[in-house]
């Protein structure tokens, strides 16, 4: 998996969301799974979704931290991999090969 994807992650229908004034709690349905998500975490998680692809969300998020752009990059890419393998987000349109 990597930014460079041009498929879009949504939230997975079966994951509830609870905000908790910047950071979060989401519960997974189908496994009852609770994930917590540090202030961080869920700026990334809100514009992971609200972006049109995960290189989208790269570009957005590459600005708004001072961080290396090869170690975001990194970053981003474990993040985005742990949530769609916990279930977490799920793609819409072209997924990876």
């Amino acid at each position: 998996m990597s930014t460079s994807n041009p498929g879009k992650v949504i939230a997975a229908p079966d994951v509830l969301l609870q905000d908790l004034e910047g950071e979060a709690v989401l519960l997974n349905l189908a496994n009852g799974q609770y994930y917590g998500m540090d202030e961080n975490s869920y700026h990334m998680y809100q514009t992971l979704i609200s972006s049109r692809s995960i290189e989208s969300a790269y570009t957005v998020l590459v600005q708004e931290y001072q961080v290396e752009p090869d170690q975001l990059r990194a970053d981003l890419d474990r993040f985005a991999a742990h949530l769609l393998e916990n279930g977490l987000l799920v793609y819409v349109g072209k997924q990876p090969e």
